[in-house]
């Protein structure tokens, strides 16, 4: 009789289903622990609004190098969640810290973020320095790889765009200090 022997799908569909399980359970550690630290859901919504932004950045670059939503892109995805926050939260801290010293939203937001533009710079490139090379590794493992090392790399590089830009004009819109 003709049938299948091994069905090594539902394997790798359990995967898939609980990465994508640790990528929601991170995103609420993360917002957890920024409120816990921040003390302002405000400040913390500000900050978890990276995530989307630069996994949803990350779902369009990955969908114009024809990416697939594999083991290796989710988990790049799921490392990314906690990472992609640092950013604005140094953009964040840096603004907050102006507006204690009584300057106004925009000039805080304008200033803070302008002065923390090369820390910022540094730590995405620390992190881009050490997953972009795993994207140009050899052979097949290389082959998978390279999706692995490119979304973590767009991710973070999307993060860094996101906290100069979209973090100071959301605090200086929205936030209360």
């Amino acid at each position: 009789s003709v049938g299948v022997r091994f069905d090594s799908t539902t394997f790798v569909k359990e995967a898939i289903e609980e990465i994508l399980f640790t990528l929601l359970l991170a995103a609420l550690l993360t917002g957890l622990v920024c409120w816990v630290f921040l003390g302002s859901w405000s400040t913390t919504v500000n900050v978890l609004l990276a995530i989307p932004t630069s996994i949803l950045g990350t779902f369009i670059v990955m969908y114009f190098f024809n990416f697939t939503l594999n083991t290796f892109t989710v988990l790049g995805l799921t490392l990314t969640v906690g990472i992609v926050v640092d950013d604005a939260i140094m953009v964040l801290e840096n603004i907050y810290r102006h507006r204690e010293h009584g300057k106004g939203k925009v000039a805080a937001a304008s200033i803070g973020a302008r002065e923390i533009t090369f820390a910022a710079a540094a730590a995405t490139l620390a992190i881009v320095a050490i997953f972009l090379p795993v994207a140009f590794m050899k052979g097949i493992i290389g082959k998978f790889f390279f999706q692995f090392g490119v979304t973590i790399s767009v991710a973070v590089l999307l993060s860094f765009l996101e906290a100069m830009t979209l973090t100071p004009s959301r605090f200086a819109q929205f936030l209360a200090v």
